[in-house]
């Protein structure tokens, strides 16, 4: 009998990678309360890698947007992969800064 029939459902949260290492770490996620736990973890690292991309105005407006949109409504994977590629995008900002200091030297 498929998971669903028998009312057996994961968070979609567990999706991913991350997922993987918090069912590996926890035998039975359900038994903690890790979504109020993740969800503000979220939050921090959000504003954490907000803030290392310079924390102007409009960097908050957007902060609080993301906010309003994914994590209201419960979108928390979407919420991830926004997290991952703002990560990304502080990648290759250091890359570019990174880059013409090492070419000039």
């Amino acid at each position: 009998m498929p998971l669903y029939e028998q009312n057996v459902f994961f968070p979609f949260w567990l999706e991913g990678l991350h997922g993987l290492m918090l069912d590996k770490i926890f035998d039975e996620p359900r038994r903690y309360p890790l979504g109020i736990i993740y969800t503000l973890f979220l939050c921090f690292i959000s504003v954490f890698l907000f803030r290392l991309l310079g924390g102007g105005s409009s960097l908050k407006d957007i902060l609080w947007f993301t906010w309003a949109f994914y994590l209201l409504p419960g979108w928390l994977g979407v919420f991830v992969l926004f997290i991952y590629s703002l990560a990304l995008f502080i990648f290759l900002k250091f890359l570019v800064t990174l880059l013409p200091r090492l070419v000039l030297k």
